[in-house]
């Protein structure tokens, strides 16, 4: 969330030198980032398009150069540390964002998933030494993060595999200026059960069972625990774990940033739990305080930056032209500072749920299902 010494990604340039494919993904990475930014520069200027055109096949060059280099080091049967392919690999969900957001994010998490399976907790690379040191649980943590977010939007199966353990994942609540998008790590264990609850009701055999109340009780269990989830009590505590010296300001925005999450969280949650109970919960009033929410964050643009996921939640449920108007532009604001298209594919989608209705199902729960199933897997953070 705020750029440091102590950023991880950026401890990542320096091990590159020392490996080939790690170099290749930060080069694509950085083209694709430069390709999108003149994109936005040089609408309208033609001039401008020779540049964005070599920055463009630059990043193709390079993300060719790191998958075969990934292929290559994967097939070498002597025996090596995993924690640069890792990396390597964990960089091409990035470009992902960068390029669309859509499918291919999926395909690097399972490969990530299966190269930590395999790796011994006590193995270190001779490449990455004291440079990335603590890089290996960030990557666990964002991993979990990406794959817990991600399903929301993508294939029931995304959580059907082995799971991250939380020995591996940890430590999830880390200080702010080592942390990617900032969720709270309580609100993310929430989200991944109303996932794991929705994948159970998509399958017709778990409906009108005798375990249907007490999975119920489960589902409204969690509702409550994460109303209950004190916001302001985790940005003292993750502050407090934090090298970065805590401002009325940073205590604020913060507070701000978990609330965005924490009502985009109850809306999934309910919107599965109508499913259960053939209810159409009215979340009006949750939506209204998300866009809020939102609003503060705009004046925060370290942490703006990582309110997608609960933005397209509010987006998915407004109904209100001033509402969707309001979203769009946050939107707008968001792809000016990111530079990640699947900012401008999350619109796109936004505005085939609004306009036509032939995308939208009678109950208001449906987007809750049918998101995976809207022309792709989509990584929205």
């Amino acid at each position: 969330m705020f750029d440091s010494q102590r950023n991880p990604l950026r401890q990542l340039i320096p091990a590159a030198l020392a490996n080939p494919a790690l170099t290749a993904s930060v080069m694509a990475l950085s083209a694709r980032h430069m390709a999108n930014g003149q994109q936005i520069q040089c609408q309208g200027q033609d001039e401008d398009h020779a540049t964005r055109f070599k920055a463009h096949t630059d990043g193709l060059m390079y993300k060719q150069k790191a998958i075969c280099g990934l292929i290559q080091a994967l097939n070498d049967p002597i025996s090596r540390s995993r924690d640069v392919l890792i990396l390597s690999a964990f960089i091409l969900i990035f470009l992902d964002l960068l390029e669309s957001g859509r499918d291919q994010w999926k395909s690097h998490l399972g490969g990530i998933k299966k190269l930590v399976s395999g790796m011994h907790t006590a193995e270190t690379s001779r490449h990455l030494e004291a440079t990335i040191e603590g890089t290996r649980e960030f990557i666990m943590g964002q991993i979990y993060l990406i794959e817990t977010l991600g399903a929301t939007f993508g294939g029931r199966e995304l959580l059907s595999g082995a799971d991250i353990s939380p020995q591996q994942a940890a430590p999830l609540q880390m200080s702010i200026d080592r942390a990617y998008i900032g969720c709270p790590e309580y609100l993310l264990y929430a989200v991944r059960f109303f996932s794991k609850a929705r994948d159970r009701l998509a399958d017709p055999r778990h409906l009108d069972t005798p375990e249907t109340y007490s999975f119920l009780q489960s589902v409204t269990s969690m509702l409550d625990s994460t109303m209950s989830f004190d916001c302001h009590n985790w940005v003292t505590e993750t502050l407090r774990a934090s090298s970065t010296t805590s401002t009325t300001r940073n205590i604020q925005s913060l507070e701000h940033l978990a609330q965005a999450y924490k009502y985009a969280t109850l809306i999934y949650g309910w919107r599965v739990c109508d499913r259960l109970t053939g209810n159409e919960t009215p979340l009006d009033d949750l939506v209204k305080a998300l866009v809020v929410e939102a609003e503060a964050l705009r004046r925060d643009e370290a942490l703006f930056k990582c309110i997608l996921w609960p933005l397209f939640i509010a987006g998915l449920e407004s109904q209100e032209q001033s509402q969707k108007s309001h979203i769009r532009n946050c939107l707008e604001s968001f792809w000016f500072e990111t530079k990640c298209i699947n900012v401008i594919n999350a619109v796109t989608i936004l505005e085939r749920f609004w306009v036509d209705p032939s995308n939208v199902e009678d109950d208001s729960s449906s987007w809750v299902f049918r998101m995976g199933q809207v022309e792709g897997d989509w990584l929205l953070i």
